[in-house]
């Protein structure tokens, strides 16, 4: 089985689908969205086990209790006997992907919980998926994407991830299956809380306080596969059970902060009864659909929508230290010693270097983090061995925070694009760059114990309606 990491990534209702599925109004001026209908689950899932990202291994097992966490900080794994197999060679919409919504509460959070959320990063170590495959054995395979900002059936014509995990040679075998994902170790993404870092503030609005994420086909074969759709045991999503004998709180049932669901396997919180079905192009529009059952779960209504897939997604209570999550990514964050303000860039604040790993060069990991930067402004990574300060440099809005012999990191696969959270990075984990290979001017050298290498971004941005460069903070950084 070959995966690949990229970063900087009990029944509740007896249900039967109704036919056809209602699709959702489009968005003014688009087409009009198109038609899927779900597919039975034919047998009860089976637990394929647990792969390990960072080791490349398996533990098979029967069991479903994770081996990460051990916080769930999102819980959305209610039964529905459904999966959907939009994007799936041949399927609805073939090729494409599937994107689904959540939210992930900050410490500014207002909601009443029963739990207090206790942080505004949170380091994602692991999450379990659910999905169904028609073909033969060890032929499945999905590309999963996270997101930190994500308005739910957004009608944007691409979408940046954040974090994406790619598997393939997975169990299909004709059934539905369900398996966990550990990234702990060393292959953990960070998710900011309540919308991530492009809306840092809660601010009460699932437009502006989810996370999204995404699924899309690898598999071989031509026979239905897809996930898992996560029915809606409560009825309505986010909010109260206003059926049934008794009156219960829903609000981020399953997680660390949030309530044990009185209906079985719980909805997760900020997920809404919708799904965004993207074509495999990326451009165009997308549609927004929901499927509608009959439920028979005295808990809640006798009918209702269930369009979300299911995740369950688990944190370190406390990040191991240096990682980019292990504060907010602020001046003091990780590893190296930032220096060098500079002005507020058209996102509204001062664009931010971080950097997360190790300084020891015999661990050759460290991610260079740029932050708080405008969405979609292209930039790369400079360093030198020397600091330095030239004041708008060009007619640049920032300040240049290096001297001497300056090298830029624009290979091909080094330029970068921010996201939606306004943020790029390079990892040495996945081969972005390396401490053996720094880049100056006269060629490159190595790190070695003892000596400092300075890094800063540089990127485009607009001031003042008028298009311009801008600069992050610097951070030095003494290898050990």
């Amino acid at each position: 089985m070959k995966l690949a990491l990229l970063a900087l990534l009990s029944l509740a209702a007896t249900a039967a689908a109704q036919s056809p599925p209602t699709p959702s109004a489009p968005a003014p001026g688009s087409p009009a969205p198109l038609m899927e209908k779900p597919e039975r689950q034919l047998s009860p899932a089976r637990h394929a086990g647990t792969y390990h990202v960072t080791t490349g291994t398996w533990t098979r097992r029967t069991s479903s209790t994770a081996a990460f966490g051990p916080d769930v900080v999102y819980d959305n794994t209610a039964y529905s006997g459904y999966f959907t197999s939009a994007g799936s060679v041949g399927g609805f919409m073939s090729g494409g992907m599937v994107v689904d919504e959540g939210g992930l509460p900050g410490t500014a959070n207002g909601h009443a919980f029963p739990g207090t959320p206790d942080r505004d990063l949170y380091s994602v170590d692991g999450f379990e998926i659910s999905y169904c495959d028609m073909n033969g054995p060890g032929t499945s395979g999905w590309e999963i994407s996270f997101y930190q900002s994500y308005e739910p059936c957004e009608f944007q014509p691409s979408l940046i991830p954040d974090a994406t995990v790619r598997l393939t040679g997975l169990p299909a075998n004709g059934g539905c299956w369900v398996m966990q994902i550990d990234l702990s170790g060393g292959s953990e993404f960070c998710m900011g809380a309540d919308g991530g870092h492009a809306n840092p503030l809660w601010e009460d609005d699932p437009e502006k306080d989810s996370f999204g994420w995404s699924t899309h086909y690898l598999g071989s074969g031509t026979q239905s596969a897809g996930f898992m759709l996560a029915g809606d045991p409560l009825s309505t999503d986010p909010g109260f059970v206003l059926a049934g004998p008794f009156s219960v709180p829903t609000f981020g049932a399953g997680t660390y902060f949030g309530p044990t669901s009185a209906c079985g396997n719980p909805t997760g919180y900020l997920t809404r009864d919708i799904l965004s079905f993207r074509p495999a192009s990326g451009t165009g529009y997308a549609s927004c659909n929901s499927y509608f059952y009959r439920n028979q779960n005295p808990c809640s209504g006798t009918s209702g929508p269930y369009s979300s897939l299911h995740l369950r997604l688990s944190a370190d209570s406390q990040a191991p230290s240096g990682s980019l999550c292990s504060s907010s990514c602020t001046e003091t964050v990780g590893i190296g010693t930032a220096y060098c303000s500079q002005p507020n860039t058209s996102a509204g604040r001062p664009g931010l270097l971080c950097a997360g790993g190790s300084a020891a060069v015999a661990d050759a990991y460290v991610i260079l983090h740029a932050a708080r930067l405008p969405t979609g402004s292209f930039g790369f990574f400079i360093t030198s061995l020397t600091q330095g300060f030239v004041a708008q440099p060009g007619g640049s809005r920032g300040n240049l925070c290096l001297g001497g012999d300056i090298g830029r990191f624009v290979a091909p696969h080094q330029i970068r694009v921010a996201n939606e959270a306004g943020t790029f990075a390079l990892d040495t984990r996945v081969g972005d760059w390396s401490v053996t290979s720094i880049p100056i001017s006269t060629g490159n050298y190595a790190a070695s114990a003892g000596v400092t290498s300075n890094f800063q971004a540089w990127f485009r941005d607009v001031w003042n309606q008028q298009p311009t460069s801008n600069f992050t903070n610097a951070s030095a950084i003494t290898w050990e």
